[in-house]
């Protein structure tokens, strides 16, 4: 595969939707990738409460101490404590936290998962969304990253995981908000209509990254990062006077801590 990606995400095919030119920037041309959160008022406090909660997810999967992280929020204790109340460790089931699994498939897929729980012949995964307001189903539902993530452990779930999967399944849940998760469970028709529609993304993916047609979506650019680029005008106020991240969109914490494919 041509220019700067090796394996699609959902953030790739997020990145396309929004803008095949913003795509082409960050994929084909190699520019620095300008985080978008980074021209959201407020968005930095919530960015660290949510590495400490994910930081103490992973430890508490992991059957490592927790009661030595100091989280540099007061709602850690009570988050982590919700958590456990949530998803209790059980000797019988088995916990990969932060995982990621790499699908070969008609294109190649990457996802990295909060967490995949197996249980009761069952395959859960979890995405922690850290935020100040309710997790939005509708907007998930149409989410990359539900399409993304169901398909790849579908696909991945045997070689990875050592289990079929008779049941899949993908919960968000907000720590704010720990008694209203939103979940989907994969079904035959669901996994046709997402394998469907990442065909058509990543056919159109990768004809820009060999040197297709980009064009751009003009509705994008009043807050995009990159405006500079194709306008030669900066960012203007309203990107910086937008609210706080709101997770439950398409923005990912495996964008945050790691470089992006």
């Amino acid at each position: 595969m041509s220019g700067n990606i090796r394996t699609f995400s959902q953030k790739a095919f997020h990145t396309f939707e929004q803008c095949p030119l913003k795509f082409r920037y960050v994929y084909r041309d190699g520019l620095a990738w300008l985080r978008e959160y980074h021209f959201r008022k407020n968005s930095a406090q919530w960015v660290k409460r949510g590495q400490d909660f994910h930081l103490m997810a992973e430890r508490y999967f992991l059957r490592l101490p927790t009661a030595q992280l100091t989280p540099a929020f007061p709602e850690g204790e009570a988050w982590l404590a919700s958590l456990k109340e949530c998803i209790p460790l059980r000797e019988e089931e088995t916990y990969f936290p932060e995982c990621q699994v790499v699908c070969e498939w008609d294109y190649p897929l990457m996802a990295t998962f909060d967490l995949v729980r197996l249980h009761a012949g069952r395959i859960t995964l979890y995405d922690w969304k850290v935020g100040a307001h309710p997790l939005r189903t509708r907007a998930l539902k149409k989410s990359w990253q539900t399409v993304v993530y169901l398909v790849v452990a579908e696909r991945e779930g045997k070689r990875y995981f050592g289990t079929g999967t008779n049941e899949l399944s993908l919960v968000y849940w907000n720590p704010v908000f720990p008694d209203s998760p939103v979940t989907f469970t994969l079904s035959p028709s669901s996994l046709q209509r997402y394998q469907r529609r990442i065909r058509e993304a990543a056919s159109c993916c990768k004809e820009i990254l060999e040197g297709g047609e980009a064009l751009p979506n003009h509705s994008h650019c009043p807050l995009c990062p990159y405006r500079y680029c194709c306008t030669g005008e900066p960012l203007g106020e309203a990107a910086f006077e937008q609210e706080e991240v709101s997770w439950d969109a398409e923005v990912s914490w495996d964008d945050i801590t790691e470089i992006p494919f």
